[in-house]
């Protein structure tokens, strides 16, 4: 199979200058997402190692990717972490589209829960629907991670995949969406929005129980990492490890269309297999620009920011080995079948949402055009992690009937 195993220690890796590049654009609202540079490898060592008087060298999962024409059997068994608020229900549903489409099999959060596999509590079989059997192939919802539990119902072979997002956008994003204002008791002030009040004295404010756990580094916090060790230099540098050593594949949001090629080709997929549309994404007046905020947000999630930094740098290391030039023709491929599926499918944008959508946020969907509304791609495409979710569970239930 052709997913990640065998590891390479790049010697020096500097990326060189300052790369922006622009990603996931919807043609019908010209929507752009904030743009980046690439981390340097000199700046992440510092920041998992600030002794600076230690180097070390970036280490990265190399998938000694295959050339076009290469045979390989496409992956079926994978758990992809949901983190919050960085994109993750665009990759979900890939996931949902590509496991029906193959007859396989989810692991489902029991009811009452809808999409959560336990979370915010750490992920235990418990929290799932058992099928006769036992075999899953696909696991695709949020839970807090906890590798022993997750690998004990999945099969050896399975691949393991997440995301992560720029700390500060995430956190502007994740801060408002699950109105940390209102669960962290911030009062009002006037001509301050509640995240300055909130960034102005975060102690004050701080709760780490249940939800109130995203309040400060909700990545780790996904990725299974204890609460009372957020301030802790060694257990973060550790747990950084720990993510690089258990997944075969760390995704990034702002380069969306090149982590989705590099997926394909680990899962061993068609280009076809990684189109979607933006999901479960604000309407623009619903977002804050921050920019005067974002010290405050690094310093208050500092190991986020770690890890956001570190597997930055791991990816470009991915590019370079996969080749900047062929990642340029592929993702330009997949943009334009994007696009074609747009205009074929959608009419325009709708806040007619199926799903969870809190007070006072706006979260944008889309209307398909006539001739589209049967299309069994174009209605999966828009088709929402609430929507999918129960599809799926019907199924299972008619199934043992």
């Amino acid at each position: 199979m052709a997913y990640v195993q065998v590891r390479c220690i790049l010697g020096s890796l500097i990326v060189a200058g300052m790369v922006l590049v622009a990603i996931l654009i919807h043609i019908s609202n010209n929507m752009k997402d904030a743009v980046h540079p690439r981390i340097k490898t000199s700046e992440v060592s510092n920041v998992i190692d600030p002794s600076p008087t230690t180097s070390r060298d970036i280490q990265y999962k190399s998938t000694d990717f295959p050339t076009e024409n290469a045979s390989c059997n496409p992956v079926e068994n994978i758990v992809f972490l949901k983190t919050h608020k960085t994109g993750s229900s665009t990759v979900q549903n890939i996931l949902f589209r590509y496991g029906e489409k193959h007859n396989l099999t989810f692991a489902l959060p029991k009811p009452p829960r809808i999409n959560l596999m336990g979370w915010p509590e750490y992920f235990n079989e418990k929290f799932m629907i058992q099928i006769p059997g036992g075999n899953y192939n696909i696991f695709t919802f949020h839970t807090r991670f906890d590798y022993e539990a997750i690998k004990s119902i999945m099969p050896v072979n399975t691949v393991y995949i997440t995301i992560l997002r720029d700390p500060v956008t995430q956190y502007e994003s994740l801060f408002t969406y699950h109105q940390m204002q209102r669960k962290l008791n911030i009062p009002k002030i006037s001509e301050k929005s509640s995240l300055e009040v909130f960034l102005e004295n975060p102690l004050k404010y701080y709760k780490s129980d249940g939800y109130n756990g995203l309040s400060r580094n909700p990545s780790l916090y996904d990725l299974g990492f204890r609460v009372d060790f957020m301030d802790d230099t060694h257990a973060i540098r550790k747990q950084i490890k720990e993510v690089e050593d258990v997944f075969d594949f760390v995704m990034l949001t702002e380069y969306m269309e090149e982590s989705l090629i590099l997926l394909r080709h680990l899962l061993c997929w068609e280009i076809e297999d990684i189109v979607h549309f933006k999901l479960n994404s604000r309407l623009g007046k619903s977002k804050r620009y921050v920019d005067q905020l974002a010290e405050g947000i690094r310093g208050w999630n500092h190991a986020d920011v770690a890890l956001y930094n570190y597997f930055n740098a791991t990816f470009w290391g991915m590019i370079k080995e996969f080749g900047e030039e062929r990642m340029e023709l592929e993702v330009k491929t997949l943009k334009n079948k994007i696009e074609e599926l747009f205009k074929f499918c959608v009419k325009g944008l709708t806040d007619d949402v199926v799903g969870f959508v809190p007070q006072g946020v706006q979260i944008f969907s889309y209307e398909l055009n006539p001739h589209a509304r049967n299309n069994t791609l174009c209605k999966n495409l828009i088709r929402t992690e609430y929507q999918f979710t129960y599809r799926l569970k019907n199924k299972y239930i008619h199934s043992d009937d």
